[in-house]
C-alpha cells in the first residue's frame, strides 16, 4: 500500500471519473435511503469513507448552514479531491479528517447520522469499522449503510465465460487482503453487536441493457478495475483482453442483460 493509502481500485483519474458516473447513476437510490432514516436539516451527519467527496455535496446541501458534515476518509487524495468539492460547490459546512477507521480511533462524536457505502467490504476488521461509526454517532442517531450481500449475482445474460471468471477473481483479490465481497450478510449482526438496532433491510439489485444508463456502472467497473487486476498478478493479458472483448460484443447486443451484485441497505438506530 502506498504512503498516501490507496485502495485496491486505486485513486487514479479513471478510477475517480468512474466514481463520479457511479454517483450520478446511484444518488436517487441513495436519496430514498437518507429520507427513510429521516436525514434532515440542521443535523451532524458523519461520511464514513467519503472518498473524493460526491455524496459528501449531497449531504451538504441536505443538511443546509445549520447542519454539518463530516467527512472521513484515509486516502489524502481522495481527500483533497473531496476538500475541493465541496469548496468549489460553496459547501461551508464541512469538516475533513484524514483517518483510517480500522487503525485509528473515530475523530468525531455525537453526530446525528451517519453514512456508510462499501467501505465494510475492503477491511479485515469490519467489527472494528462499525465500532467507531457507532462511537461517532449519539444514542439515537442513525446509520445508513450499503454493502454487498450477494456478490456472485453480478451476471451477464446471455452468460459469459470472462464475466464470470471477472467477478471470481474480484471475490479472490478482496478475500486476499482480508475483505469479503459478501460482509452485508454479516452487517446486522455486528451492527446490533456494537450497539445498534436494525430497522430496515433493503436488497438492491438491479438489470440493464446496453441502451440503459445504468449499463455504464458495471461496464465501467470492469474496464477500470480488470487493469487493476492486470497489474497485481490476479489476470493475464490474454484474459484481460477477451474479457473487453466479451463486453464489447454485449454491448453491441441489444437483448444482452446484465444483472449487477447484489447490495444490502440497512438502516440502524443507536442504543
Amino acid at each position: 500500500m502506498s504512503a498516501e493509502r490507496d485502495y485496491q481500485l486505486g485513486t487514479h483519474d479513471e478510477e475517480l471519473q468512474r466514481l463520479g458516473l457511479q454517483h450520478g447513476l446511484w444518488q436517487p437510490t441513495v436519496a430514498r435511503g437518507w429520507q427513510a432514516a429521516g436525514f434532515r436539516p440542521g443535523w451532524r451527519i458523519a461520511a464514513i469513507g467519503c472518498g473524493p467527496g460526491f455524496a459528501t455535496v449531497e449531504l451538504s446541501r441536505l443538511v443546509g448552514p445549520k447542519g454539518h458534515v463530516a467527512a472521513l476518509e484515509r486516502s489524502q487524495r481522495y481527500l483533497e479531491s473531496a476538500r475541493h468539492r465541496c469548496e468549489s460547490a460553496g459547501c461551508a459546512n464541512v469538516s475533513f479528517h484524514s483517518v483510517d477507521l480500522i487503525s485509528e480511533p473515530c475523530p468525531v462524536e455525537g453526530y446525528d447520522a451517519a453514512w456508510c457505502r462499501w467501505v465494510a467490504m475492503w477491511v479485515a476488521d469490519p467489527a472494528r469499522l462499525v465500532a467507531n461509526i457507532r462511537a461517532a454517532v449519539r444514542d439515537g442517531g442513525v446509520l445508513v449503510m450499503h454493502e454487498y450481500t450477494h456478490y456472485r449475482s453480478f451476471r451477464l445474460s446471455p452468460s459469459s465465460p470472462e464475466i464470470e471468471q471477472f467477478v471470481e477473481q474480484v471475490e479472490a483479490a478482496l478475500r486476499s487482503t482480508g475483505g469479503d465481497p459478501d460482509v452485508g450478510r454479516r452487517m446486522p449482526g455486528l451492527l446490533n453487536a456494537a450497539g445498534f438496532e436494525v430497522t430496515a433491510l433493503e436488497p438492491l439489485v438491479f438489470s440493464a441493457r446496453p441502451s440503459d444508463p445504468l449499463w455504464q456502472w458495471p461496464a465501467s467497473y470492469i474496464r477500470t478495475y480488470a487493469p487493476r487486476l492486470l497489474e497485481m498478478g490476479c489476470i493475464d493479458r490474454s484474459f484481460l483482453a477477451r474479457l473487453l472483448a466479451a463486453l464489447t460484443r454485449a454491448e453491441g447486443d441489444p437483448d444482452s442483460v446484465i444483472v449487477t451484485p447484489m447490495n444490502l441497505q440497512i438502516i440502524a438506530r443507536a442504543r
